[in-house]
C-alpha cells in the first residue's frame, strides 16, 4: 500500500490511519459497511443522520484551518498527524453515538447545526485578536485532549453535548447561535471557560438559563443579543450562574 501511495512507511497505525482517512468514501458512504462495523463492534458505533464522510473530512479541514491560522499569529501548537487525526474523528464519532442514544436524532441534529455555526463563527469577531478558528468539538472539548483520551468509548465525554442538545435543559433558552456566541466568547475570546464550567461532577456546565433571562431582557430593550453575551462573557455585565442542581425531566 505504501509503495502505491508513495508513502514512507512509518508504523501499522499511522498507516492504517492514512488508508482510512483517504478512503473514507469507500468505507463509509455504504449504510451496509456501517452496518457490518455496528454488529462487528458489538454496539451502535455509527447511528443515523449522520453523514460521516462529511463529518470526518470536516474535522480535517477544520484542524488545518486552526494550525494555520495559529501559525500567522505565531503561536506554538502541536502539529496533528493522520493518526492524531483519525483518533480524534473515531472519539467525535463515539461522542456522538452516545448522544444520539441518549438524545436520539434532534440531539444530533441540533450538535450538527451548533457545529456548522460554530465553524466560521470567528468571522464574525475579526476585531477582536483572540478570535480564531475553531469547531463545536475543539471548542468544547480541545483536539488536543481528544487525541489523547485513554478511552474511545468513555461515555461521561458525551455529557457536555448531552446538556447542550437536551430538550427541557437550560440550553433550550437559547437559539443554536447564542449558545455557540456564548460558548466561543467565554472558551475562545476571553479565556473564561472555568465561569460557566460547573465544580460539579454530576454536571459540565452551571446553569446558564439565567444568561438567557439577560438577552431577553435586554433585547427587548433594543440591545442586540451579540452585545449582551459579550458584555457577560467579558466581565462587563457581572453575574453568579448557579450550578446546576437536578437533571430536568
Amino acid at each position: 500500500f505504501c509503495k502505491q501511495e508513495h508513502k514512507e512507511y512509518k508504523n501499522p497505525m499511522d498507516t492504517i490511519s492514512y488508508f482510512i482517512l483517504k478512503y473514507k468514501d469507500k468505507i463509509l458512504s455504504s449504510d451496509q459497511n456501517q452496518i457490518d462495523i455496528n454488529a462487528f463492534l458489538g454496539y451502535d458505533l455509527f447511528v443515523p443522520y449522520i453523514a460521516y464522510t462529511k463529518l470526518i473530512m470536516g474535522i480535517e479541514v477544520n484542524i488545518k484551518n486552526k494550525e494555520e491560522d495559529l501559525s500567522r499569529k505565531m503561536i506554538l501548537y502541536d502539529k496533528k498527524t493522520n493518526y492524531d487525526i483519525l483518533k480524534i474523528a473515531l472519539k467525535v464519532i463515539h461522542i456522538l453515538s452516545t448522544v444520539y442514544k441518549v438524545g436520539g436524532k434532534d440531539a444530533v441534529k441540533k450538535t450538527g447545526m451548533m457545529n456548522k455555526i460554530c465553524v466560521n463563527i470567528n468571522e464574525d469577531f475579526n476585531y477582536n485578536r483572540n478570535a480564531r478558528k475553531t469547531d463545536l468539538f475543539d471548542m468544547v472539548y480541545g483536539y488536543d485532549y481528544l487525541k489523547n483520551a485513554k478511552q474511545i468509548d468513555d461515555e461521561k465525554d458525551a455529557e457536555a453535548l448531552e446538556e447542550l442538545t437536551d430538550n427541557n435543559g437550560f440550553a433550550k433558552e437559547f437559539t443554536n447561535h447564542e449558545i455557540v456566541q456564548l460558548l466561543y466568547s467565554y472558551i475562545v475570546l476571553y479565556n473564561n471557560a472555568k465561569e460557566i464550567k460547573s465544580d460539579k461532577d454530576d454536571f459540565v456546565f452551571k446553569d446558564l438559563s439565567e444568561i438567557a433571562d439577560v438577552i431577553k431582557r435586554r433585547c427587548e430593550n433594543g440591545i442586540d443579543a451579540s452585545k449582551v453575551i459579550d458584555d457577560i462573557a467579558s466581565g462587563n455585565i457581572k453575574l453568579h450562574l448557579n450550578e446546576q442542581t437536578k437533571k430536568h425531566i
